[in-house]
């Protein structure tokens, strides 16, 4: 669990977002929330996350909503 814990680290964008295959990709809302949440189901069983990929998991959440204004839906 460490391991896939600092792997995922890895795939963390800069926002604290997650894209869906590799670092870079543009940070999907809907991915990145669901990723953050396992992330804090994770730590509530115990096991120790990277400092730096809860602090930037947190941080985008509360930006999460200016992320899906830039979404561009289709009718």
């Amino acid at each position: 669990m460490r391991r896939d814990l600092e792997e995922l680290a890895k795939l963390q964008n800069g926002d604290g977002g997650f894209g869906f295959w590799r670092r870079g990709e543009d940070s999907r809302p809907f991915l990145s929330v669901h990723v953050i949440h396992a992330l804090a189901r994770a730590e509530a069983k115990g096991f120790e996350l990277p400092v730096s990929l809860r602090a930037r998991g947190l941080s985008y959440l509360q930006s999460v909503e200016r992320a899906m204004e830039r979404l561009e839906w289709s009718e």
